[in-house]
């Protein structure tokens, strides 16, 4: 808990991401330039399904993934990208510390004293790699 107060009780850098672009769009200026600056070679692809969770608007996703790199202090977009991921890992980390700490307040306050539990150890099967999990993009209605 002390590291999130620390992290958000100062300048940082997913806060400053967050104020930004979660409630404020790029001006036509900036989308224009953004667009410009792309290399010739990139592939902005809108999708359009017959159902809503079956389009795919890709070029939003690049014109607003290259706004947020380009305002990350940094040589490289994937500098940028790397400072984003290691901020995000070590927050990540203090939130799934902190949800920890919430489950014992929780059940000492509903259950009494958690030490006195039934703990029983299971083992489940490992379902594969988080990194070949993947979801299919369009969905069957």
């Amino acid at each position: 808990m002390q590291n999130l107060k620390a992290y958000f009780a100062k300048k940082n850098l997913v806060s400053q991401i967050r104020n930004k672009f979660s409630f404020h769009n790029p001006s036509s200026r900036d989308i224009k330039d953004l667009i410009d600056s792309m290399p010739e070679e990139t592939e902005l692809y809108l999708y359009l399904g017959t159902e809503h969770a079956n389009s795919n608007y890709y070029l939003s996703e690049e014109v607003i993934s290259r706004a947020m790199l380009n305002y990350v202090e940094s040589n490289t977009p994937q500098e940028a990208m790397d400072r984003i991921y290691e901020e995000l890992t070590k927050l990540s980390g203090w939130f799934v510390e902190f949800c920890g700490h919430c489950m014992v307040a929780l059940a000492e306050e509903h259950w009494g004293d958690y030490k006195n539990l039934v703990v029983e150890q299971i083992d489940v099967k490992s379902q594969g790699k988080i990194g070949e999990f993947t979801i299919p993009f369009f969905l069957e209605r």
